[in-house]
């Protein structure tokens, strides 16, 4: 089983090797620093892939596994009452909602967890701040704002979303960054953030210990 689901994660968190350098599946890297930023929002099947390792690893019953369910209940009202743990479920591309940081930093700290030991790098995963989002939109002259309605359109060469779909949670304190697709406004800005709603993601920044 374990061997089953390291196979598994292998679809989300396999490198993109090329002469040049080793980049972490899912992200682009930002100017010439050791810096990778998510494409996209960590989706739902994403956040499923963690709860099944979390499962797997400390058991079904335990806190580690029980304690990073996201608030169904606002996730249900994001996605048109669909349920979370679905089998079928037409939403696994969208950006998981209804988290807190708390959780998000969890889900940073075990993709940080899969990929080192499966390719004896170590990368470390950690939610971006403020300025790391600054960062991205002055340097990334790329950076595409993408429609909601084109979840599962996403090129490798393209950020996207980052001032549509739904906010991100930043590692400073209380805050997100972004919009989401119930406000008219879809300026890039910075906003509250206290506790999981169904308008708040996140997405991940990674570096590789060279």
């Amino acid at each position: 089983m374990i061997r089953l689901f390291w196979i598994f994660l292998l679809g989300s968190f396999m490198f993109l090797i090329n002469a040049v350098q080793c980049q972490p599946s899912g992200t682009l890297k930002i100017g010439k620093d050791n810096f990778y930023f998510d494409r996209t929002e960590v989706t739902n099947i994403g956040w499923q892939e963690f709860l099944y390792y979390q499962k797997n690893k400390f058991g079904e019953n335990s806190k580690e596994y029980t304690n990073n369910f996201p608030d169904t209940i606002i996730w249900a009202k994001a996605y048109k009452g669909e349920r979370f743990f679905s089998n079928r479920n037409k939403y696994s591309k969208f950006p998981v909602v209804g988290v807190t940081k708390t959780q998000a930093e969890n889900y940073c700290k075990f993709r940080s967890e899969a990929v080192t030991k499966i390719y004896g790098k170590k990368v470390v995963y950690s939610l971006p701040s403020k300025s790391d989002y600054t960062l991205v939109i002055n340097r990334k002259k790329s950076v595409y704002i993408q429609s909601a309605n084109d979840y599962c359109k996403v090129k490798k060469n393209k950020i996207y979303g980052l001032c549509d779909k739904v906010s991100e949670i930043l590692s400073d304190e209380n805050l997100a960054f972004g919009n989401h697709i119930n406000e008219s406004d879809k300026r890039c800005s910075v906003i509250e953030f206290k506790a999981a709603n169904q308008y708040t993601g996140f997405r991940c920044k990674a570096t590789v210990q060279k």
